[in-house]
């Protein structure tokens, strides 16, 4: 048995322990972070179930259907926000379908069950405080791509609220979903349509006090984000956070690692965020504050590493 707390988060984050902001740290508190040990019995059960759905998983990020996938999804968000009274208020509404409520943790390259079906949205929950109360506590617009139902927009309203907002997404329905819910909410929010792929066909303009947030976006392109930091170094943002998945940091001696490797491998996630970002530093055209595994995830992968990074005015 094992809780999560302050050190093992600041462990996660890269940081003392002493420079956990206050917030966060309440979080940290507040939510349910136990971990129980599983039985080797337990694991290789877990390990063949992986194996034999890795084996015959047919999904693919870079497929065409992708697009019209996150449409179908955020609709569903969309008629969940919509339908369920008070309208505006059901914030349950907005966390996207593809977090799931789980019994299984992925945690420094181990299994773990856990009684808290929302581990993972509570992690999630504590990591973007740390973002907002690190990172962005200075600029004065917040811009995330693939912001989906906006849903880390509404936090960072409530971290930061002084703060404008951006949202952007390529699909159709997360960008209604977003402007409701920032009426519903009395934010203030920007919504425009944009696509990771194909970023210089946009005419999105950021300020240049702006931080720049990814989370699970440019996952959706595999490797094809060239073009989006050039975008995002064009534009002299202040700061960019991106919460994104990289077969980078796994360790192909460890089973759980070598799985994840393979699953994400074969879905097409990204392979080279860090490396690219290397480069572009060794051209002093950024500068690297950040790029740390932060050695959580669910049952198949390792969606959460964190880069962080400056373009160089």
């Amino acid at each position: 048995m094992k809780k999560l707390g302050v050190n093992d988060f600041s462990e996660s984050f890269g940081i003392d322990h002493r420079r956990i902001p206050p917030r966060t740290l309440d979080l940290i508190l507040k939510h349910d972070f136990q971990l129980d040990e599983m039985s080797y019995e337990d694991r290789e059960r877990q390990l063949l179930n992986i194996i034999d759905f890795i084996k015959h998983d047919k999904k693919s990020i870079l497929s065409s259907e992708r697009q019209w996938v996150w449409d179908q999804g955020w609709s569903e968000n969309l008629d969940e926000f919509r339908s369920l009274p008070p309208l505006g208020k059901n914030i349950k509404a907005l966390t996207p379908k593809f977090i799931k409520s789980n019994e299984i943790i992925r945690y420094k390259s181990k299994f773990w069950r856990t009684a808290n079906p929302d581990f993972e949205i509570d992690y999630i929950h504590v990591l973007r405080e740390f973002i907002f109360e690190t990172y962005f506590s200075s600029v004065s617009t917040l811009c995330e791509f693939g912001a989906g139902s906006g849903h880390n927009l509404l936090h960072a309203s409530c971290s930061l609220p002084n703060i404008h907002l951006i949202g952007t997404d390529y699909a159709a329905s997360a960008l209604q979903l977003m402007r409701e819910v920032g009426i519903s909410k009395g934010l203030s929010l920007e919504v425009n349509q944009f696509d990771i792929r194909t970023p210089h066909d946009s005419s999105l303009k950021l300020p240049g006090e702006c931080g720049v947030l990814t989370m699970c976006a440019i996952e959706q392109v595999g490797d094809n984000f060239a073009n989006f930091f050039d975008f995002l170094i064009n534009a002299k943002v202040q700061i960019c956070v991106n919460v994104e998945p990289t077969n980078e940091f796994f360790d192909l001696t460890i089973l759980e690692d070598y799985l994840a490797a393979w699953f994400q491998g074969k879905r097409g996630y990204p392979t080279t965020i860090a490396r690219n970002l290397y480069e572009l530093e060794s051209k002093n055209l950024i500068k690297i504050h950040k790029i740390k595994r932060l050695n959580f995830g669910s049952k198949f992968s390792e969606g959460y590493n964190l880069f962080v990074w400056s373009p160089i005015n």
